[in-house]
């Protein structure tokens, strides 16, 4: 009896390792050749503004009305979609996928869902320079995979992250705003924007998130941080406009990470968490009702 007790435990440890070995073994294959550099991109520059936890449903209501420029954007010279994201929707993962190219790491869970244990290449290491802005809970994802000196990283001190009723969300989105202003007061860094090549700017707007989980997404004041972020895009992309003398060098995208729920929380697999708004415009980017007629 003591040795079938025994054989029974052994078989089912057995067993329960055997799940990790087959299903939380990392799918990223290593040393893999890196491809050539294509010189005939059709942009300079890409610059991503990513609404961290904006579902697709709290974008296009009302017609996306709240969001003028982005609404005017999209009708006359973007590419408008619906992106899906993968559980868990939460904000790691969802920035890994964007970036780097793949849903979240099974390898991962010996960390906590909190780091990938398995190096991993992004599109920011493959950029010549990357300037990016936000929380550095996701700027250090890819900051540290990335050589020093090749990214540069400018995130908010954690205490003005609030999740308190009285907090104002919006200001972590105009934190970002100002920071990316004044980077490009400078003179030696808007020549660099100016004239440099594959260069990446990613600003991480983590106020959409912060206000869906304290104000909930029907909320007024969530609509309030809406119109902030839509008013703070449209004076980026006229501060680059205006730096790079209008080359039409310069991609626009716009896109979550992940939506969330009415009561404010994210993580499973419901369409409001998983449907994202993308929105991308300027080089390269043929506008959709042309696709449209082309297919008539």
């Amino acid at each position: 009896m003591k040795a079938f007790a025994v054989t029974a435990v052994f078989v089912h440890v057995l067993f329960l390792l055997s799940i990790f070995y087959i299903y939380f073994q990392s799918p990223i294959l290593q040393n893999l050749p890196v491809g050539t550099d294509d010189d005939t991109a059709v942009a300079d520059r890409v610059v991503v503004f990513l609404a961290d936890g904006l579902r697709a449903e709290s974008f296009l209501q009302h017609q996306a009305n709240r969001t003028k420029f982005i609404q005017r954007t999209l009708i006359s010279k973007g590419a408008f979609g619906i992106s899906n994201t993968h559980v868990p929707t939460e904000s790691r993962p969802g920035h890994v996928a964007l970036f780097a190219g793949f849903y979240e790491d099974p390898s991962a869970i010996f960390k906590g869902w909190k780091e990938n244990p398995v190096n991993f290449d992004s599109v920011f290491n493959r950029s010549r320079s990357t300037y990016s802005w936000g929380s550095s809970d996701i700027l250090t994802v890819f900051s540290s995979k990335i050589d020093s000196g090749k990214i540069y990283t400018d995130s908010y001190p954690p205490e003005i992250e609030q999740f308190s009723r009285s907090s104002n969300t919006s200001i972590l989105d105009i934190w970002v705003f100002d920071k990316v202003k004044q980077f490009y007061a400078n003179s030696e860094n808007s020549k660099k924007l100016s004239s440099g090549r594959k260069l990446i700017l990613f600003l991480h707007l983590l106020g959409m998130d912060t206000s869906g989980h304290i104000h909930k997404p029907y909320s007024h004041l969530f609509t309030e941080n809406l119109i902030i972020v839509d008013k703070g895009i449209e004076q980026i992309v006229q501060l680059i406009d205006n730096i790079t003398n209008h080359d039409q060098r310069t991609t626009y995208i716009f896109t979550s990470d992940h939506g969330m729920t009415d009561r404010g929380s994210h993580g499973s697999g419901h369409p409001v968490e998983t449907e994202t708004p993308f929105v991308i415009w300027g080089a390269g980017v043929e506008h959709w009702t042309s696709l449209n007629d082309d297919v008539s």
